[in-house]
């Protein structure tokens, strides 16, 4: 997506809304869905994979026209979403490799800080909201003891 000038923050964002709007479509995006193949789920009504979505999404739209890939995508993603879609889509299979295997890199570096992270989040849980304490207060370590 960063080679067709959408920023990382905006990535996730576009890949939300496309999704997002792929899982309960329009009846115009329901029929580009079926007219094209393009599915959510596998045979069984299990739900596909991320990449195995994208792949069914690069060859179903792929092949389109530019006119027609524009209409699809404006239906299946909306206005917003488009663009980052088409950039996918219409990467290359090398770009396409590294755009996942970033994606990948990035989804186990969250898994392995959340332990980590966690309790942190449960510390400041637990505190008092920061409008109703001072703000030294409010980041205090937890008292220990009784």
């Amino acid at each position: 997506m960063a080679n067709s000038g959408v920023k990382a923050g905006q990535a996730g964002t576009t890949l939300r809304a496309a999704l997002s709007k792929m899982v309960k479509p329009t009846k115009e995006a329901a029929g580009i869905m079926d007219s094209l193949g393009i599915s959510l789920t596998d045979q069984n009504g299990e739900m596909k994979s991320l990449d195995e979505v994208m792949q069914n999404l690069r060859s179903s739209l792929g092949g389109l026209s530019e006119d027609q890939q524009t209409s699809a995508a404006a239906a299946l993603f909306g206005q917003e979403a488009m663009a980052g879609m088409l950039a996918i889509i219409n990467a290359s299979e090398d770009d396409y490799d590294k755009l996942t295997a970033g994606a990948a890199m990035f989804a186990r570096e969250v898994f392995r800080l959340v332990p980590a992270i966690e309790p942190l989040t449960l510390a400041f849980a637990i505190r008092p909201r920061a409008r109703e304490t001072s703000s030294t207060e409010y980041f205090k370590a937890p008292a220990t003891g009784a």
